[in-house]
């Protein structure tokens, strides 16, 4: 493989820049859930971005919301790092790619819990629970009341 010695050129308003190397960072747009206590511990638990923060959760368990593509992407990198791993959805049914959803789910350490929001994200300096709100029962669950998902999932009903 060739490599060229002519740096690359960019401009940027009225700056100009040479380089070797250029990344190319677009990123995606962050969709917040827009709940209490959100923004205020983004940084101190809460974070929009598993590949960029997963070395913080190291052994301990984490929470992904959403279904999905995205969702199932920062599902795959937590799962590497984090103790357990609950995908929150607020369906019954996962968007996502079929595949995708069945990798994810093979894996040993995550659990997905349906037809919930997140009501408010708890914690004064850090994040230290979520407060959810569950619809109805869903049938994968393999549980039947509303009970005994909060005895799954080692949750306080409210």
């Amino acid at each position: 493989m060739e490599t060229t010695k002519t740096p690359f050129k960019v401009k940027v308003g009225d700056q100009s820049y040479e380089s070797k190397t250029i990344i190319i960072a677009t990123g995606a747009d962050t969709r917040w859930l827009g709940v209490p206590g959100e923004g205020k511990l983004r940084g101190h638990g809460v974070s929009s971005c598993a590949p960029c923060d997963a070395f913080f959760f190291k052994g301990k368990p984490v929470a992904v919301v959403g279904g999905g593509d995205s969702a199932m992407e920062e599902t795959t990198v937590l799962a590497k790092v984090a103790s357990d791993v609950v995908l929150i959805h607020r369906r019954d049914e996962f968007k996502a790619q079929k595949a995708m959803i069945d990798e994810v789910m093979a894996l040993k350490n995550v659990r997905a819990i349906y037809n919930t929001h997140v009501v408010d994200v708890l914690g004064e300096a850090a994040l230290t629970g979520l407060h959810l709100y569950t619809d109805s029962v869903s049938p994968k669950q393999g549980v039947r009341t509303l009970d005994e998902l909060i005895t799954l999932f080692k949750g306080k009903k409210n």
